[in-house]
């Protein structure tokens, strides 16, 4: 929260930090009907008026949801999406861009819990950051966190829960629930954008 008020506050009050260039390179091919890695997309990038957006799958989140946060975090930030990451780094380092956002293609299958999966496994979402900007990587990479941090503890949760389940219920009632429909669909609320909203402090 410190650091996003600084960049709104500007450096010493007088011009504030603003349309910082950001890459995203999001080779996550999702598994469990899910795509974490365009949470990543859809907070950094602004879908196109009157487009759905892709990974929305929360039935408890109404259509006419606006989340203002993200406009603010569009306004700090000026990201585009690239499908190379050779190419966001080399732009990250001649300082095209501030930083790359760069999330592997096993993303979600690690972090995520699903049928036949109800363990998470390690995985990492790297930022590739000019060395010369480092007030600004810092807001990135703050930005980045409050994204991540949110998945980690929600998948965490999930984890815990179906390790419970199995030791009390068995193995049946943990298959049972990990196919069940409406545990999906709530399950994917968790993940929305407009219900786990970011918030930024000005």
């Amino acid at each position: 929260a410190t650091i996003i008020a600084l960049a709104f506050g500007g450096i010493g009050d007088d011009v504030p930090i603003k349309d910082i260039p950001v890459a995203i390179v999001n080779l996550d091919k999702g598994a469990n009907g899910q795509n974490l890695g365009d949470i990543y997309v859809n907070a950094f990038i602004p879908a196109a008026d009157g487009s759905d957006n892709p990974n929305e799958t929360c039935k408890l989140a109404e259509a006419s949801t606006t989340n203002a946060d993200s406009s603010v975090l569009q306004t700090l930030v000026k990201a585009v999406k690239l499908d190379d990451v050779n190419a966001a780094k080399t732009a990250v380092d001649n300082g095209t861009y501030t930083a790359a956002i760069i999330i592997p293609e096993d993303f979600t299958q690690k972090v995520s819990i699903g049928v036949g999966k109800l363990t998470i496994e390690p995985s990492s979402i790297e930022l590739y950051a000019n060395r010369g900007r480092e007030i600004q990587a810092g807001i990135i990479r703050s930005i980045v966190d409050s994204i991540t941090n949110p998945i980690m503890t929600g998948n965490i949760t999930l984890q815990a829960m179906f390790a419970s389940i199995g030791s009390k219920f068995g193995a049946m009632q943990q298959l049972a629930l990990a196919n069940s429909q409406s545990f999906k669909d709530n399950i994917a609320c968790a993940f929305t954008p407009g219900i786990s909203k970011l918030t930024i402090v000005q």
